[in-house]
């Protein structure tokens, strides 16, 4: 099982996933036992949205503007704002982040079969 955190509930591959809102203390464990496996990737890409949920579950995680695609049995810390910004807008500080309100989850992904139509 992989760990990843994202800045957006995204589905990443086909599959069935499963989102939930979640606390800090279950994202920290999540996130810190995975980065002390070798199992974790941040997905964060926007370096102020790396520092905000760095700061907010006491574990680094860095910027890093990478491609992901879950498997079965993986799943993600997400830091999702509360709002939909206007196009082109890009949060660049820390209070901008903190003012626009955010919430965290985790994403998981249950089944990576096809589902029949």
């Amino acid at each position: 099982m992989k760990v990843y955190a994202l800045n957006t509930p995204i589905i990443t591959a086909e599959g069935l996933f499963r989102y939930r809102k979640a606390g800090r203390a279950q994202c920290f464990s999540l996130i810190s036992t995975a980065q002390e496996g070798g199992v974790f990737t941040s997905a964060i890409g926007h370096p102020a949205t790396a520092e905000v949920l760095s700061n907010l579950l006491g574990v680094e995680i860095p910027h890093n503007r990478a491609p992901i695609t879950m498997a079965k049995g993986d799943c993600a810390v997400v830091f999702k704002l509360k709002k939909r910004l206007p196009e082109g807008v890009v949060l660049k500080t820390r209070q901008e982040i903190e003012e626009a309100g955010y919430e965290l989850g985790i994403l998981e992904m249950l089944d990576d079969s096809p589902i029949p139509f």
